[in-house]
């Protein structure tokens, strides 16, 4: 088929004058190489151009799920160490809230604390347990005497220690000797009953 069109295209020229003159050949020449690279552009570089975007899509969507895979498998890889800090956490909460008020080993503590802070205890008056909620109250009124950073350091400290405390109220009178403190706070536990149902 295509020796046919070849000589259907030379009988063609051959009607319209027999031969072509250069600058008849030159755009002849011009034009069919327009219509090669038009061809070649819409028939080879387009398709493959879309198909390479294409794959390139593909392989960034397959990257991000792989990347997610690793993240998900690196945040749960170590399971016993998820469970380890787990169980740290919920003995801290325990310590924290206990099922016993535990009263004289937090008075304990709260007189090393006082102690490491310079801080003169003079009196620790507990009140009277009282439930509040889903959890027991035990308030304490201390008096001591200290100066203004042993103050701050005893309070921080307290605060931050094992047990769950509230501070209540702070009053402080001060004179050229130190600070005349008086604090009251509120330790917690679970009541007796829920102590069981856990």
């Amino acid at each position: 088929m295509r020796r046919e069109q070849i000589d259907h295209f030379e009988a063609w020229l051959i009607k319209k004058g027999g031969h072509l003159t250069g600058r008849s050949w030159l755009k002849l020449s011009a034009l069919v190489c327009a219509m090669m690279v038009t061809g070649w552009y819409w028939l080879v570089h387009e398709p493959l151009s879309t198909g390479r975007q294409k794959m390139e899509l593909e392989a960034e969507q397959a990257m991000e799920q792989i990347v997610a895979v690793e993240n998900y498998q690196h945040a749960h890889l170590d399971f016993s160490g998820y469970q380890k800090e787990l169980s740290g956490q919920q003995e801290r909460a325990d310590r924290a809230l206990p099922d016993e008020m535990e009263q004289g080993r937090f008075l304990g503590l709260l007189e090393y604390t006082a102690r490491r802070n310079h801080v003169e205890l003079e009196q620790v008056e507990p009140g009277q347990t009282f439930q509040k909620g889903e959890t027991c109250a035990l308030p304490i009124k201390v008096r001591f005497r200290c100066g203004y950073f042993d103050l701050l350091s005893f309070l921080r400290e307290a605060g931050d220690g094992e047990r769950f405390i509230r501070i209540d109220r702070v009053a402080v009178h001060g004179d050229h000797d130190g600070l005349d403190c008086t604090v009251n706070l509120s330790v917690f536990s679970l009541p007796a009953d829920a102590s069981g149902d856990s």
